[in-house]
């Protein structure tokens, strides 16, 4: 029997279930930035950092649900933008998860096709989202038509 996946807008009471993948997500990209230490919030400051962002009107999050459950998440909004750039209307991916459990289901594309449709409901013409060098994630990406056009580089003083 196959899963039906559905992607909505998130509501409030999604918020432990998105907490919950957030972390792990959290973790997972921990290997992937050595110059970029996360300090990891607990479940309960996770949860109300979520709240608030599903209450933000600058930000819009949908959810995948499989069977009634929170399977991934996709966080989107406007990045203010310098006036000089010549294309001032950006949508950006801040974050696109989705439970380790799901993942191979197909949820990332759903959720990214989303993604899409919603900036093109909004006149949106070009999306952006950060992906470090070293994660895997990085092909997903390419598969889908992003291309590479940007190289931050740090460094400890």
């Amino acid at each position: 029997m196959q899963n039906l996946i559905r992607i909505r807008k998130a509501k409030l009471k999604d918020a432990k279930e998105i907490a919950q993948i957030s972390l792990d997500f959290l973790k997972q990209h921990s290997r992937y930035s050595p110059l970029d230490p996360i300090n990891f919030p607990t479940i309960k400051k996770e949860i109300l950092s979520w709240q608030k962002l599903i209450k933000n009107k600058k930000y819009t999050v949908f959810v995948a649900e499989v069977n009634g459950d929170v399977a991934g998440l996709v966080s989107l909004f406007f990045p203010k933008r310098l006036p000089f750039k010549r294309i001032q209307n950006v949508g950006e991916i801040e974050v696109l998860a989705v439970h380790k459990n799901e993942r191979k289901n197909n949820i990332g594309t759903l959720l990214l096709k989303k993604a899409i449709s919603f900036f093109r409901s909004k006149k949106v013409r070009y999306i952006q989202c950060n992906v470090r060098l070293k994660n895997p994630a990085l092909e997903f990406w390419k598969k889908r038509g992003f291309k590479e056009f940007d190289v931050r580089l740090f460094r400890r003083i």
